[in-house]
């Protein structure tokens, strides 16, 4: 039996795509991972992809499916795909389909040259290897949606077979779901979206020459060896009546989407157990320091989630300002979650908006490498990060870190977001 081999990962960062009626965004990664001892299942496919409209500046889960690539009698490859697909008119479908694929020339995916996809529908792609990691597509979908990506790339066109149908037979939201700004990985009772963030190294801190920096930065390259689901955005308002049934925030003028601020350390521990309690779980927790700067630096090095720092006043930074609410654009108050752009992982208000409290007590940083740090075991003082709405662009760092007691932050107008950590 010949064994289809290859290993492949696109990464999909800030990519516009456009047709006559819209412009998105695509973040996201297609991935496809050897299965070599298996004669039956030949690759196991990975889709996860978020979709921004630049349009309404909503953004959705366009793609969260898992599949299987395996031999097939008539026409020598199958892709089998389940999972959920977000279509513009129907909203999210639950979705399983196969795409079975004639594959020339040659027995196995060339590493140059093209070959032909053909699905069972008579849709057609023809592919090309840029170089080993890199994919270019051009596909006839007999007049479905146009999508040319400008990274010259990619040019693609969907594949997916599907009935448009959900659970219930209708083309709508799956089990109730309403349509919401953020839509993660998981989703609990009250609303908190979650999407999941893969294990892996950086460097945390900043280095030396980073306008605003200050001395306990100290760069150093971390690794977190276990996987954990990151809030989407910070606790607000309505999740937090929710659970603990009132709400303590300064501007409750607001909104239930707006964060909720401010809070001590220990308010967000009494939240914690009274969450874990309501979803009967331990698994919900805040994130710690390492955690809380790998997830918002999303694969970046630069000050910002997506790109460098160019104010360290209180005046206008073009790379903030698409990101994050402070002291130049919030009008010196909070906002509504979910309104500026995501980091390339699907996160919000990671820069400005409210602070987030993290586990840690604070301490200094190492300057050698270390392996899932949780900071001191002891301490005074504990830490919150990102930022906040009154404040330059310099204190809304990646890397910036600000300390108050456990029981007294309040006037510093911290909020939070949670982890939710594996279940084993």
């Amino acid at each position: 039996m010949v064994h289809y081999s290859m290993n492949m990962k696109m990464e999909f960062k800030e990519i516009t795509a456009y047709d006559d009626e819209r412009s998105e965004t695509i973040t996201g990664i297609y991935e496809m991972a050897d299965v070599p001892d298996d004669d039956q299942i030949q690759m196991i496919t990975t889709i996860d992809m978020l979709v921004k409209d630049n349009n309404t500046q909503k953004t959705y889960k366009i793609y969260d499916m898992v599949g299987r690539i395996y031999q097939d009698a008539e026409y020598g490859i199958a892709q089998e795909l389940e999972g959920r697909f977000y279509h513009h008119d129907y909203g999210y479908m639950d979705i399983y389909t196969v795409e079975r694929l004639k594959i020339q020339p040659g027995d196995t995916h060339p590493s140059e040259g093209e070959y032909l996809m053909e699905g069972v529908n008579g849709t057609e792609a023809n592919v090309s290897f840029i170089d080993n990691e890199t994919l270019r597509v051009r596909a006839d979908t007999n007049g479905n949606g146009v999508y040319d990506y400008d990274s010259g790339h990619i040019h693609w066109r969907s594949l997916i077979e599907g009935d448009g149908n959900n659970d219930n037979g209708n083309a709508d939201e799956p089990n109730g779901k309403t349509d919401s700004p953020v839509d993660g990985d998981k989703t609990n009772s009250i609303g908190m979206t979650f999407n999941y963030i893969e294990p892996g190294t950086f460097l945390m801190g900043s280095p030396e020459d980073e306008p605003g920096r200050r001395p306990d930065e100290t760069q150093h390259e971390v690794t977190l060896t276990e996987g954990y689901y990151m809030q989407t955005t910070p606790v607000t308002q309505g999740q937090w009546e929710a659970v603990m049934g009132y709400n303590p925030s300064h501007f409750d003028d607001c909104g239930d989407d707006c964060p909720v601020a401010p809070l001590t350390w220990d308010d967000v521990q009494d939240f914690i157990t009274a969450l874990n309690a309501l979803e009967g779980t331990t698994r919900y927790a805040l994130p710690t320091e390492a955690q809380w700067e790998y997830a918002a630096r999303a694969g970046s090095t630069t000050a910002f989630a997506n790109g460098p720092i160019t104010e360290t006043g209180s005046g206008y930074d073009p790379v903030l300002d698409s990101m994050g609410w402070y002291a130049y654009n919030s009008k010196n108050r909070t906002h509504p979650v979910g309104q500026k752009d995501p980091n390339a992982w699907g996160l919000y208000d990671m820069h400005g908006n409210v602070w987030e409290w993290v586990a840690d007590w604070y301490g200094n940083y190492p300057s050698s490498a270390v392996v899932d740090p949780t900071g001191p075991e002891s301490g005074t003082e504990r830490v919150f990060r990102g930022g906040i709405y009154g404040i330059g662009a310099k204190y809304c760092r990646s890397a910036y870190r600000l300390i108050h007691y456990p029981d007294g932050g309040g006037h510093f107008f911290a909020g939070f977001r949670l982890v939710l950590l594996q279940g084993h």
